[in-house]
């Protein structure tokens, strides 16, 4: 008597299926570099045979990518996420010093940005936020020795 568990994904056969997919595209790959190699580059009516063979090849690799992604978030092993940025560097008198701290430490006794009253009643303003928050940083960075 065979036992099996019924609860989770069953990925066997559509991985089996995908990879068996994927070797055949590796075979019509391989065939068409090959009828590339063969063929004279300086002929003709070849040449024309030999451009159709180069982009039968790309094609065939986009898919067999196509699949080896489908078969890598199958087995769930498969994760691929690329940022490219092109930034200027600073300047080295723009740098800050290699110990500082993102922003200047909070002290004791520092005051609220608004009090309850000011929240409840809703007359403050973004700007007016943005002033206090100002003065607050200046104020920490004084304490820390920053400015």
């Amino acid at each position: 008597m065979q036992t099996g568990n019924a609860a989770g994904r069953k990925t066997g056969l559509a991985e089996g299926l995908l990879e068996q997919q994927l070797s055949t595209l590796s075979e019509f790959v391989k065939r068409s570099l090959a009828a590339v190699q063969t063929s004279d580059p300086h002929n003709v009516d070849e040449a024309i045979r030999r451009e159709g063979e180069i982009g039968n090849a790309v094609r065939i690799a986009k898919t067999s990518a196509q699949l080896a992604m489908a078969l890598s978030k199958l087995r769930g092993e498969f994760t691929h996420r690329m940022v490219f940025r092109k930034e200027e560097p600073l300047p080295v008198e723009q740098l800050p010093p290699p110990d500082a701290a993102p922003q200047p430490p909070s002290y004791d006794g520092e005051p609220p940005l608004f009090t309850g009253e000011e929240w409840k009643s809703g007359t403050l303003t973004n700007e007016e936020l943005w002033r206090r928050n100002e003065v607050r940083m200046n104020e920490r960075a004084r304490r820390a020795g920053w400015i």
